[in-house]
């Protein structure tokens, strides 16, 4: 069974550290600096990135740095020192994701698919992230859809009123229906 349950972080208020700049490296550090967050980055085999060192090093001298981090993104290629970075990180209580080994992460960062009205999360439970994009195509149309839009628009405007009158989600889809099917 699953235990991770699918969360939203306003991650602009978040320190986060990426061990590791390749390609993964590279991508979760714009996709987490477009949402806002202080992103540092740790890797000893590139130079663009702000300490240029293993991180055994870094939190050797750094240790307080380290210790403002929030969470830790965990992307080299080398798992040995990707699980001593992981126990460093619970030691600490870090929350962190391995992108080598997503059932040792306490978090993953999902597929995301966003409009005005809502942000659905898509993960295929860390099997790939290959799963997670297919799907994301197959539910983009349907997002689309000029019928889903408008139950999304009006739904958004019901939201205050039905919570005020304590009415269940069933309840509004009952008056969607009463309008909109006669």
């Amino acid at each position: 069974m699953n235990n991770m349950i699918p969360v939203a972080m306003r991650v602009s208020k978040l320190n986060v550290l990426i061990v590791g700049f390749g390609k993964v490296g590279k991508r979760k550090a714009l996709k987490y600096r477009a949402a806002g967050a202080n992103i540092t980055t740790v890797d000893p085999n590139v130079m663009d990135v702000d300490y240029h060192m293993d991180f055994t090093t870094y939190y050797k001298h750094y240790g307080i740095h380290f210790m403002k981090q929030h969470l830790v993104i965990i992307c080299t290629d080398n798992h040995k020192s990707n699980a001593d970075i992981a126990l460093c990180c619970e030691q600490f209580a870090k929350l962190y994701n391995r992108t080598d080994q997503g059932e040792a992460s306490l978090f993953t960062d999902m597929v995301t698919l966003e409009d005005e009205k809502a942000l659905i999360a898509i993960s295929s439970q860390e099997q790939s992230p290959y799963i997670s994009k297919h799907l994301r195509t197959i539910i983009k149309p349907y997002l689309e859809n000029d019928q889903v839009q408008s139950e999304i628009k009006w739904l958004a405007e019901q939201t205050k009123e039905a919570k005020e009158n304590h009415e269940t989600y069933d309840d509004v889809m009952r008056r969607w229906r009463l309008l909109h099917e006669s």
